[in-house]
């Protein structure tokens, strides 16, 4: 969860930031 919340600040789209949880949830 904490590795996710630094995607999410770093991220200012929150496009990349629901891609990068389809790609955990993948997982």
């Amino acid at each position: 969860m904490a590795t996710n919340g630094r995607l999410i600040a770093g991220s200012h789209n929150r496009n990349e930031f629901i891609l990068i949880n389809a790609e955990e949830l993948n997982k």
